[in-house]
C-alpha cells in the first residue's frame, strides 16, 4: 500500500499512519505505562487532526470511546484480552439472516429468481418468519424446490450461523473428554451441571477460565469459602483468597445494587 502513495507527506496519509500506530498499541498483548501515556497523547492528536482535515464530518461516538481507552488499559490491562470481535461476528450472522430473503441471498446467491421465489413461498408456508425459525427446518422440507446439494448447503450454513448457544435444542456435559450426560434440555441446567461437576468430581478450574468460574461460584452460586480455591496454584506464586478482578467486579456490582435501593 505504501508504494502507491504519491506524496508521503500528505496530511491524510500521515493521519492514516497515526491511526495505524494507535491500533497497534490498543491491540498489543503487552503495553507499558510510558506506552499508555504515549497512546493518550496520540489519540488526542489524531482526533484534533481529523477534525481539522475533515471539518464537515462530525466525530462519532466511537471517537469519544477512543479517548477512554488509555484509562481502561490502566484499569483492566491490554484491551486485546477483552475484545468481543467473535460476538460481533455472531451479530453480523444474525443480521444477514434476519429475514427469509436475506437468508437465501446470503447462502445461495446464484439461485434463479423463480426458484428463490418458490423457496420463499415454501418457507413461509412452513411458518418460517425469522432466523429463529430456521432451527426447526429439516432438509426434507426443502427438497421440493431445491436440489439435494442446495438443500444441504442451505441447512448447513444456517446451522453454522445460528446466533446464540441459548437457542440450542440439547446440551451435553463431558468430563475428561467423556460425555456423562447427553440430554440436558436447557442452558441453565447445563451450566448448573457443569459447575456442580467441579465439586462432585473434585476438579480444579482451568487456568484460562478461573476468573469466570470463580465469579459464578461466588456471585451466582453463593459459595464463598474464606480459605482455599479450586484454581490450580502455581509454585512460588502467592495466591490471594479471591481473584482481584473477581473481587473488584463483585464490589462494583454490590455498590450498584446498594445505590439502586436508596
Amino acid at each position: 500500500m505504501c508504494d502507491k502513495v504519491k506524496e508521503p507527506t500528505d496530511d491524510v496519509w500521515q493521519l492514516t499512519l497515526q491511526l495505524k500506530d494507535i491500533v497497534e498499541l490498543i491491540c498489543a498483548q503487552k503495553i507499558s505505562l510510558p506506552e499508555v501515556a504515549y497512546l493518550d497523547v496520540l489519540i488526542q492528536e489524531y482526533l484534533a487532526c481529523r477534525f481539522s482535515l475533515f471539518p464537515g464530518h462530525r466525530l462519532k461516538p466511537k471517537h469519544h470511546y477512543l479517548r477512554h481507552y488509555p484509562a481502561l488499559i490502566l484499569k483492566f490491562g491490554p484491551l486485546i484480552r477483552l475484545w468481543t470481535m467473535r460476538f460481533e461476528k455472531m451479530g453480523d450472522s444474525e443480521l444477514n439472516t434476519s429475514n427469509i430473503s436475506n437468508a437465501i441471498d446470503a447462502v445461495l446467491p446464484e439461485l434463479p429468481i423463480a426458484t428463490k421465489k418458490s423457496l420463499e413461498d415454501t418457507l413461509k408456508s412452513l411458518g418460517v418468519e425469522s432466523s429463529e425459525d430456521f432451527r426447526f427446518l429439516q432438509e426434507s422440507d426443502l427438497t421440493a424446490v431445491l436440489k439435494p446439494i442446495q438443500a444441504r448447503k442451505f441447512m448447513s450454513v444456517l446451522k453454522e450461523t445460528r446466533p446464540s448457544c441459548y437457542a440450542a435444542d440439547r446440551f451435553m456435559l463431558s468430563v475428561d473428554r467423556k460425555i456423562v450426560n447427553d440430554d440436558i434440555t436447557t442452558f441453565i441446567a447445563a451450566v448448573s451441571l457443569m459447575f456442580g461437576s467441579y465439586y462432585c468430581f473434585n476438579i480444579h478450574y482451568p487456568t484460562e477460565l478461573a476468573s469466570v468460574l470463580e465469579f459464578l461460584q461466588r456471585c451466582l452460586f453463593i459459595i464463598n469459602p474464606e480459605k482455599g480455591t479450586k484454581v490450580v496454584e502455581k509454585k512460588n506464586k502467592k495466591r490471594l483468597p479471591v481473584n482481584p478482578r473477581v473481587f473488584t467486579l463483585i464490589s462494583d456490582l454490590s455498590d450498584y445494587e446498594w445505590r439502586e435501593t436508596l
